[in-house]
């Protein structure tokens, strides 16, 4: 019997000192969470379905705290206020923000916090004493859901584009077109024979059009000193008529008062000499009529006719 009791006051002591390690842990790391987290408010502008309280925070896919309250604020615009407490330890400045995200495909929300890069101050409290406040923008799926109204309406217009695209016009448009086409596909095949010769003839003129250049070179050669020997002679002939040219300027130069003096007394004769050349070319011109008529006159002399003389 004294040894059973002693067995139960053992066990009781046991239990008493492990209720109390317990509870002294408990209450040394709840004191020590206490003091190592800090609350900031996650402000969003859209639906934030799948977030709950308790949901995860977590910087860089690490979890560093929860969401704590969900509100909505009507001061300017209607937002939802989320309050989320954070390991003091995370590294949170004014180049954080925040981001609505998914856990695989069962779709488990929870906030990512990420920051952008460089050096930034640490994150302010509010002017009312409120807490920190993050910013968020749309990422990865967040963003492709929150310009789903954008794609939807582009997708519209497409597919209007493609009605439109696919109309009886175009269709019948469509429809010669290939008709066209296969018309030409016809007429190659039957000229197959024609295009293959094609390759065969291109290189043929090729080699010809080489050769005629061939022989353009050659005579350009041949040719090169007489076109030399033509320049120098234009050059010379140039050089002539300059030296020709002036030497007549400086004759007349010499010579302007006599030129004027005959000039002054020989054209009051030059009205004779006009008449008398003009009448000279008439008699040529009579003369050449009567040889055109009769030129036998010229050759033959008339036989005289003896004149007899009365007694």
């Amino acid at each position: 019997m004294e040894e059973r009791t002693s067995y139960l006051v053992v066990g009781v002591f046991v239990l008493a000192a492990a209720v109390v390690t317990v509870g002294f842990t408990v209450w040394i790391a709840g004191g020590r969470n206490a003091d190592s987290m800090t609350n900031y408010t996650v402000m969003f502008d859209r639906d934030i379905s799948g977030l709950t309280l308790g949901s995860p925070v977590r910087y860089l896919g690490v979890d560093v705290g929860e969401v704590v309250t969900i509100d909505l604020t009507t001061n300017q615009s209607t937002r939802v206020s989320v309050e989320v407490t954070v390991a003091a330890a995370t590294p949170i400045h004014e180049g954080t923000y925040g981001s609505l995200a998914y856990q695989g495909i069962t779709g488990v929300a929870f906030i990512n916090l990420a920051a952008d890069q460089g050096e930034f101050p640490p994150l302010a409290p509010e002017t009312d004493g409120e807490y920190p406040v993050i910013p968020t923008r749309d990422v990865g799926l967040a963003a492709l859901f929150a310009q789903s109204g954008d794609i939807t309406a582009e997708l519209g217009m497409l597919l209007s584009q493609a009605n439109n695209l696919l109309g009886e016009d175009n269709q019948i448009s469509l429809t010669r077109t290939l008709a066209n086409v296969e018309l030409l596909s016809d007429t190659l095949v039957g000229e197959r024979e024609l295009l293959a010769a094609l390759p065969q003839r291109l290189v043929t003129t090729l080699d010809d059009l080489q050769d005629m250049m061939a022989q353009v070179r050659d005579l350009m050669d041949q040719a090169q000193p007489d076109l030399l020997a033509a320049t120098e002679q234009l050059n010379q002939a140039t050089a002539n008529v300059a030296q020709l040219t002036d030497r007549v300027d400086r004759w007349f130069q010499a010579n302007e008062e006599s030129l004027d003096s005959f000039v002054a007394a020989g054209l009051g004769e030059l009205p004779g000499l006009v008449a008398d050349t003009r009448g000279a070319l008439r008699e040529l011109d009579k003369f050449l009529t009567d040889a055109r008529a009769d030129p036998s006159q010229f050759i033959y002399r008339p036989q005289r006719t003896a004149v007899q003389v009365a007694p």
